[in-house]
């Protein structure tokens, strides 16, 4: 079976330009402080995970999602959740393993 070639720009304007026009979103930061290091990687993991999901595990459409290179998904994905990293390309990405990041 031939790979279908996807790109964000085959996408239609409105759905490819929803990013650009939703506002950022206010992180709070609670009294006692965070650590930011442990907040941004669940940030990252959640992130790829939604384009995992969104594009039944292929990392290359997850990284264009992303606006990452394909390499550079892998290696986030090495350091926040090796497990997931592990999954075959043709192999739906594991749900629900490791942490996504708490906003209040």
């Amino acid at each position: 079976m031939a790979e279908q070639n996807f790109r964000v720009q085959d996408l239609a304007p409105e759905i490819r330009d929803h990013a650009a026009s939703t506002p950022p979103i206010e992180p709070l930061l609670p009294e006692e402080g965070l650590d930011f290091e442990a907040y941004i990687g669940g940030l990252e993991l959640a992130l790829i995970r939604r384009s995992l999901e969104r594009t039944q595990g292929n990392k290359r459409q997850a990284a264009q999602l992303l606006r990452l290179k394909r390499t550079t998904l892998i290696e986030k994905l090495k350091r926040l959740d090796p497990q997931l990293a592990a999954t075959p390309a043709n192999e739906p990405a594991p749900l629900g393993v490791g942490h996504s990041p708490k906003l209040t």
